[in-house]
């Protein structure tokens, strides 16, 4: 009798959640939360406008809330295992992508491990990329992406425009 009202109970509970998924009610797909940019968090990118390669790129994150953001992120296979910033070059003029590489990323595994800074309120944090870069005009465009200020976050700065010789 025990294992009939079971089994009875589980088929009743599938069914409704079955039910509630074909309604478009929450799914495994809908478990993945887009990233947000919340209120209080900024990011500004700066580089040099003339430089020869490597192009230094450093994005600030500032926190203008009043209590203190702690930024955390792994490592993105897509970016050399790079925690932040993440970037994209596009060809000046042209918007034909420089960097990250076409496909599917580089086969490399990076390390396991979490990039986690402290931003103080009021205060800000600077992150730092360096990209080799053929000769050219580019437009960069950077953001922090990871965690913080209790969810998923994307930090988008202006693209900024560098020239390499």
């Amino acid at each position: 009798m025990n294992k009939l009202l079971s089994v009875t109970l589980l088929a009743a509970l599938s069914g409704a959640a079955f039910a509630q998924m074909s309604a478009g009610g929450s799914s495994p797909a809908d478990a993945t939360v887009p990233a947000q940019t919340p209120a209080g968090l900024t990011a500004r990118a700066s580089v040099a406008r003339y430089t020869s390669s490597p192009v230094k790129l450093t994005l600030t994150v500032s926190n203008q809330t009043e209590r203190e953001q702690e930024l955390s992120a792994s490592r993105d296979n897509r970016q050399d295992c790079a925690a932040g910033p993440m970037v994209r070059v596009l060809e000046a003029g042209s918007r034909n992508v420089v960097y990250p590489p076409a496909g599917n990323g580089n086969a490399m595994l990076c390390a396991q491990d979490l990039f986690v800074k402290t931003v103080a309120a009021g205060g800000s944090v600077r992150l730092e990329r360096t990209l080799d870069l053929p000769a050219g005009d580019y437009m960069i465009e950077s953001w922090f992406s990871g965690n913080a200020a209790d969810g998923k976050v994307k930090l988008p700065a202006e693209p900024v425009r560098v020239t390499v010789w």
